[in-house]
């Protein structure tokens, strides 16, 4: 008999049962346009959707295919609604189901705040550091600013708000400090100015000279133009130390920096030609304090007075007479050192001798005083002890150690005593709100006629 049998081996396959893998829904936001995608797994697919439980808030809608969704301008506020979601497979000749229940929340309409943090300094434009910037809704959300300044919230709740950048572990100031934005269909857009300061510290050093005085220390501003870099000094940082060593310099901004430093031998706040004087290599600060720094200070030689001073003007008082003269400074004597590359214009002389005789030649001469500098862009000498109704003549002098400038010309004649009184009768009161000692000297110009 034969045996006509056949065996096979069959796989047999039983899908899971489905199931829902969406865990939550994404929040909605009034009038704002919504889509979701309902997942499942498992069973048989493809898979019909349906609402089981609940009602879907206005303007929503749920596809067979499990998308949720609402039109743009449809959808109103709604608190947390309870929506019970059933999953059906497309098993045969039994289909299999799911069910799960999500809560779905509509709030309050929103719309994008964007902005930047723009910071500039003496140069223009420049890349600022990693700004803060809060928006006070509930709870605050905050937003970082990228390299070039831009910030932006995605999703701000209509209604009035108040934005404030800040900046950790410096000394910043923004105009305006906040800026109050109102948050409609249109978004908002706001910009803000933004100053920075961090710190310079170094050592000023002065190893081989013997001059004494404080020390004053500045940063002097960089900008680059092209490939050329240029000294920019309308804004100058800076500070005093009693001698020479540490210092500290507050409120620069990011960017290129020398440093220079000069000691004040006459110690009167004001940069003589004759100081010790140094100037560092260029330092950058970018967006943090800088520290290390250093400038070494060294003797110059010794300036020559090259212009011949200007006529002093001259204007009599009751036994003397004020002087004022010009200031023999490195913008009468240039002198392409240290100095040429800051606004200060520093001073030649130490100190000036006047003298003042009834010989406009001066062959002879009735007498002299020598006045040491006080700093400033004007020299202003008071000359008393003489005599009523002498004629004289008067010129000066700058003197820099055993070097002196040439003779200024002489003045006009002037009568010595207090101007007659008439038509430049001027009256008035002068107080101190301390106490104060000595005489008092009064002189008025004529800004017109410039008559004294």
């Amino acid at each position: 008999m034969t045996d006509k049998s056949k065996s096979y081996t069959v796989t047999l396959t039983i899908p899971p049962a489905p199931t829902i893998t969406t865990a939550s829904l994404p929040a909605a936001s009034a009038l704002a346009a919504y889509s979701t995608t309902l997942a499942g797994s498992g069973g048989i697919g493809p898979y019909t959707w349906t609402l089981t439980g609940g009602t879907l808030p206005t303007g929503f809608s749920l596809s067979t295919t499990g998308v949720l969704s609402a039109a743009a301008g449809t959808t109103a506020t709604t608190s947390a609604t309870s929506l019970t979601f059933k999953l059906t497979d497309s098993g045969s000749p039994t289909a299999l189901t799911a069910s799960t229940t999500l809560s779905l929340t509509v709030g309050p309409p929103n719309a994008p705040v964007a902005g930047s943090v723009i910071y500039s300094s003496d140069c223009g434009l420049i890349a600022g550091p990693s700004t803060t910037v809060a928006i006070n809704t509930n709870p605050v959300q905050t937003a970082t600013t990228d390299v070039n300044g831009n910030f932006s919230f995605a999703s701000v709740p209509y209604g009035s708000y108040t934005i404030t950048p800040s900046l950790a572990g410096t000394n910043a100031v923004f105009s305006p400090s906040t800026q109050n934005v109102t948050v409609n269909a249109g978004g908002a857009v706001v910009a803000f100015k933004a100053a920075v300061g961090y710190s310079v510290s170094g050592t000023a050093s002065y190893p081989t000279g013997s001059a004494t005085g404080p020390v004053h220390v500045i940063l002097q501003y960089w900008c680059t133009y092209g490939s050329i870099n240029a000294a920019f000094t309308s804004d100058i940082l800076g500070t005093t130390i009693s001698a020479p060593g540490a210092f500290t310099i507050n409120g620069a901004m990011p960017g290129s920096y020398k440093v220079q430093a000069w000691r004040d031998v006459a110690n009167d706040n004001w940069p003589n030609a004759s100081d010790p004087t140094g100037t560092s290599a260029l330092y950058t600060v970018t967006t943090g304090n800088l520290s290390g720094t250093s400038v070494t200070m060294t003797d110059p030689t010794t300036p020559t007075f090259t212009n011949t001073p200007g006529t002093p003007a001259v204007y009599p008082i009751d036994k003397g007479v004020v002087l004022n003269a010009q200031v023999l400074n490195v913008a009468t004597n240039p002198n392409p050192t240290f100095w040429s590359n800051i606004t200060y214009f520093p001073e030649m002389a130490t100190s000036y001798n006047v003298e003042w005789g009834t010989d406009q030649t001066f062959a002879t001469y009735t007498a002299s005083k020598n006045f040491l500098t006080k700093g400033g862009n004007q020299n202003i000498w008071i000359l008393t002890g003489l005599t009523n109704n002498q004629q004289l003549y008067f010129r000066y002098q700058g003197v820099l150690g055993s070097t002196t400038s040439p003779w200024s010309s002489a003045s006009s004649q002037i009568t010595i005593g207090e101007p007659s009184t008439g038509a430049d009768l001027v009256s008035g009161t002068v107080t101190f709100a301390n106490a104060a000692t000595g005489p008092l000297y009064l002189y008025f110009t004529n800004q017109s006629t410039n008559k004294t």
